[in-house]
């Protein structure tokens, strides 16, 4: 069979996808403000990147990937010989990339809890070996706090932070919060909070620092002081920038602090600064107009980066949070405030609509958010 050569104008050529060229790039070196290109095959046989925990005190990274339908792996990195160290196999009956997933790491206690909804079980592993330590039952906590109606929905809400000093676990389980002994066995949960409006709380973090939880809510936050022996005051914040448009991008307890992102139109938000410096939410500083590129905050560095730019030239920009509120006149007056030019990306012939910004250790890491990142994946 001979091949039959089609006319010019029913021909057509293909060229390499602007998409394929590059995976991200990585600035080791700020001053210089040089990036080193991720090239397309020089990614780790490590699956697909879902979530990762910073490990600062030792100098690790923790990843959770996923491998195959059933299959997730959990793999520990140096970030400093850029190795992977370990690695360990964890089988689910169910992985879809819209599974709800936690992952948090506690370096002084030298353990990782990590949560996956289709097994439904709260699990404590060591930060050394990833062996586990001990597994709670997310039915039974359900049961003991009289949540068990609740137990379908919890499965994909469940938030979960450590508190050290109490070596507990403290859970946000819908309207509850509760704790949970890791010392002693099989130890009944303790409800600590219960909440009686109409607010529904999505997130917690724990400052082991100042032994503060910050409890995210859609229309106001919660803040919980704990001592030697459990909870010493809770407060509630609340501010006429909060809503189903807005989203914390970031806390800073030492500032006492909280960033927010507020959605304006779809390709445009705006950064609100709120200080609770005197027990109330009190609107500082904002930054207007950004576009939604990306954004990320480092705790030890205290920096929050965001991406600008248009379509033929994209940086990133910072805004130091360290001493904040000392460097603003009138707390109560808002300021309009710009960014401090980081770093450039390289010239492009394609610029993403979104993209993962990461800074550890000096070392900033950009890379292009894929389709199901942006669409399907629930924000954790």
């Amino acid at each position: 069979m001979q091949a039959i050569k089609l006319p010019l104008e029913f021909q057509f050529t293909t060229k390499k996808s602007a998409n394929t060229t590059c995976q991200g790039y990585i600035f080791s070196n700020k001053k210089e403000g040089k990036a080193v290109k991720m090239g397309q095959g020089h990614r780790a046989p490590i699956g697909i990147p879902v979530i990762s925990v910073h490990d600062s005190q030792r100098h690790l990274l923790i990843g959770l990937c996923r491998e195959g339908p059933n299959l997730l792996r959990l793999n520990m990195f140096s970030l400093t010989s850029f190795k992977l160290l370990k690695r360990i196999a964890m089988a689910n009956q169910q992985n879809s990339i819209n599974s709800r997933y936690i992952l948090r790491s506690f370096s002084a206690d030298q353990k990782v809890v990590y949560y996956h909804e289709s097994h439904a079980n709260i699990e404590v592993r060591s930060s050394v070996t990833l062996k586990l330590r001990s597994s709670y039952s997310l039915s039974e906590i359900c049961q003991e706090i009289g949540l068990s109606d609740m137990f379908s929905e919890l499965k994909t809400s469940l938030d979960l932070d450590y508190i050290p000093h109490l070596s507990s676990l403290v859970m946000l389980l819908g309207p509850k919060i509760a704790l949970m002994d890791d010392k002693k066995a099989k130890q009944l949960p303790t409800v600590i909070y219960e909440d009686t409006t109409l607010e529904n709380y999505r997130s917690i973090n724990y400052d082991e620092n100042r032994k503060i939880m910050l409890g995210v809510g859609t229309f106001s936050f919660l803040l919980v002081g704990f001592n030697d022996t459990g909870v010493s005051y809770t407060k509630t914040l609340s501010s006429n920038l909060l809503g189903k448009t807005s989203r914390m991008l970031c806390w800073n307890p030492a500032e006492r602090m909280i960033v927010l992102s507020q959605r304006t139109t779809q390709k445009a938000e705006n950064f609100h600064f709120l200080c609770y410096k005197d027990g109330r939410l009190t609107h500082t500083a904002s930054v207007l107009n950004l576009p939604p590129y990306g954004n990320c905050y480092d705790e030890d560095s205290q920096l929050l980066l965001f991406m600008e730019g248009d379509d033929r030239n994209r940086y990133i920009s910072s805004i130091s949070l360290r001493d904040f509120n000392d460097r603003i006149e009138d707390l109560d007056k808002p300021v309009e405030l710009e960014g401090e030019i980081f770093a450039f990306l390289p010239p492009s012939d394609h610029y993403h609509d979104t993209y993962f910004i990461k800074f550890v250790r000096d070392t900033l890491i950009i890379k292009p958010r894929t389709m199901y990142e942006d669409e399907f994946v629930r924000r954790l």
